[in-house]
């Protein structure tokens, strides 16, 4: 639970320091990170030289010690994972267990070669004020879990959650009280914000060293549910205008909207025929009709003059309102007239009449103040018909995100231009403009750019002043003009991820420039496509406050063999077809990353698990829907 935080103080008591050393460094080719050097010295003798500023004592949590003993002193101990292998939840455990009730620990990972004091005393003193469980920075939007301040009554939660099998840091903050100390509590006291920064790649620490900059080969691969994590941490809502009503259509509300008045808010007539009192049919029949006295005719938009007294009826409308005195409409079909049937006549019911038949009571639908549309809820024909009933002739909504969109490479063509031999047209950036458009947003389409990446670099950071998003196609692969991945190469902290575990697509990259997020896109179509809908629109959709921003799913039946294995899962793009209670799908045409014809023609992406088989025919596949609005 997350709580709210002011000014803070200082902090009166002493911690203890706790550096996670317990990993087993896959990513970083088995070097011990903790060992890994900056400035001539290792990251762990940074890291104690910053905690015995502040800290009484550390605990160094390592199954390895052999390795780190000369680190050992007499504020320097050693401890070991309680449950080996169970990643940073469990070195938690075990320094929560070194230390008394009352106490609290900075706990950091060993691969931040920046950990602050300073940071740390800012962080403990907001513990401490606020009497939470843990202080957590955010920096630049996202929490950082692995600097934090944790008190020893979070050890409780800590243990349930491993024994509950769920290892993630971040799942803990559901189940402790906790702040988050935002970028503005460091700045005030002169604090550097790179106190987060990790190293937990080769790549990263060539980067951060000076090393060769050819790390485009050496990328860390991630799931496609850890890449849409890590850009979500960026999302942030559009701000809200007011539109004519008219205008509204295909928008999101940015503001809740209740019923003003209840829905109806008369008694309204459910046929045409006579408002009665049921109890002057109670003896009537077919061949018994009562005969009643008819006293007014009421049209729609008519208010009844007479309240009906026993005997009396009124001919009424579908739609009109129903008199006092009257508690039910027989239907036109079950009347006789006689004479004309109008006022000063009379007519004969055939049917016996209960209370409320064919009345609809006042606030049926709604009633007055009763929620009827959601904050995010994309307005179509029956949102518009709720709001034009409530009286809003404008509805307030997002602003639609302004997105720059643009393709790289100079075998790209204007569309005005005629085709020359190893060219082709610029068809990638129309597709995304109608994508853009089709999840809410404001496409701004721009030129061309070449295979030149500091002219890449300084065009997407100009767009970036002036739009709300920026993705990009072409120029993300590990060839020698892929300038997209040069451009983030030079810019480390501003790499989301550059690989994601699927096919087609891998190399889809992201980052945040000028504090926009960046999706730079494969160049291939099928490619781009599938990033799209993954990625970018899921996106969008929380920008514009969509309850739901991830594409509905469901199962099918594959139609045919698909006998293309993977090592990652793949997304085909496919067709959706009925065959009486079962739902058929089947590859849109040619399935290949290069592909542009079958986009057209798809209405979902059928999921195929990696593996070295593919899927056999009637196999029952996960099908990501595209044909919804997910309103």
């Amino acid at each position: 639970m997350k709580l709210q935080m002011g000014a803070g103080r200082t902090y009166g008591k002493p911690l203890t320091g706790v550096i996670l050393a317990g990993g087993e460094n896959k990513r970083m080719g088995g070097r011990l990170k903790a060992l890994l050097e900056w400035g001539g010295r290792t990251f762990l003798e940074l890291q104690l030289e910053q905690m015995n500023q502040i800290c009484e004592e550390t605990f160094i949590v390592t199954n390895r010690p052999e390795l780190l003993t000369k680190y050992r002193s007499d504020k320097v101990r050693f401890t070991a994972d309680v449950q080996p292998g169970l990643g940073p939840l469990a070195g938690m455990q075990a320094a929560l267990r070194q230390i008394g009730d009352g106490a609290a620990v900075w706990l950091v990972g060993c691969d931040m070669p920046f950990v602050s004091a300073g940071a740390a005393a800012v962080m403990a003193a907001l513990y401490e004020e606020y009497g939470v469980d843990a202080v957590i920075p955010c920096i630049d939007g996202r929490l950082q879990p692995l600097h934090a301040i944790y008190g020893r009554q979070c050890l409780a939660a800590v243990e349930r959650h491993l024994e509950d099998g769920e290892r993630r840091m971040m799942k803990l903050l559901d189940s402790i009280r906790w702040i988050a100390a935002d970028e503005a509590s460091f700045k005030k006291s002169g604090i550097s914000l790179d106190f987060v920064q990790n190293v937990n790649t080769t790549q990263q620490y060539k980067l951060l060293t000076g090393g060769p900059a050819e790390t485009r080969f050496q990328r860390e691969t991630i799931k496609v549910e850890e890449a849409q994590r890590r850009i979500f941490q960026h999302l942030r809502l559009q701000p809200p205008e007011r539109v004519p009503l008219e205008m509204s259509f295909g928008r999101r509300l940015a503001k809740p909207v209740a019923a003003a008045q209840p829905v109806p808010h008369f008694r309204r007539s459910g046929v045409d025929g006579y408002a009665l009192a049921a109890a002057d049919t109670a003896d009537t029949s077919s061949g018994q009709p009562a005969a009643l006295d008819i006293v007014e005719s009421i049209l729609c938009g008519d208010v009844p003059a007479l309240r009906l007294k026993p005997g009396q009826a009124a001919r009424i409308m579908t739609g009109a309102m129903v008199p006092e005195g009257a508690d039910a409409v027989v239907m036109l079909e079950m009347t006789d007239k006689m004479n004309g049937g109008g006022p000063g006549e009379r007519v004969c019911v055939k049917k016996r009449m209960t209370p409320g038949e064919n009345v609809t009571p006042i606030g049926h639908e709604a009633a007055r103040g009763e929620p009827v549309l959601e904050r995010g809820r994309l307005i179509r024909a029956g949102e518009m018909a709720v709001l034009a009933a409530f009286g809003h002739a404008e509805a307030e909504v997002y602003k639609p995100p302004r997105v720059a969109i643009f393709a790289t490479g100079s075998e790209l063509l204007d569309l005005n231009v005629p085709l020359a031999p190893g060219k082709i047209r610029n068809s990638n950036s129309y597709m995304l403009a109608a994508l853009v458009c089709e999840a809410g947003g404001d496409p701004i389409v721009m030129p061309v750019l070449p295979d030149d990446a500091a002219e890449v670099g300084r065009s997407i950071e100009a767009a970036a002043l002036r739009s709300d998003m920026i993705i990009t196609t072409g120029g993300v692969s590990v060839g020698d003009k892929d300038v997209l991945t040069e451009y983030f190469a030079d810019r480390p902290g501003a790499l989301l991820f550059n690989k994601v575990a699927m096919r087609p697509g891998s190399p889809t990259t992201a980052g945040i420039v000028s504090g926009k997020l960046l999706f730079a896109l494969s160049g291939n179509p099928g490619a781009c496509y599938v990033g799209f809908q993954l990625f970018v629109k899921p996106f969008m959709r929380g920008m514009l406050g969509a309850a739901n921003v991830n594409h509905p799913e469901c199962e099918g039946l594959l139609e045919g063999p698909y006998a293309k294995g993977s090592a990652y899962p793949r997304y085909v793009r496919g067709m959706m077809e009925m065959q009486g209670e079962r739902l058929i799908v089947k590859p849109a045409g040619l399935d290949k990353s290069s592909s542009m014809m079958s986009i057209k023609d798809a209405d979902c992406l059928i999921f195929i698990p990696a593996g070295g088989s593919g899927a056999a025919a009637g196999q029952k596949v996960r099908v990501i829907r595209l044909d919804s609005p997910s309103g």
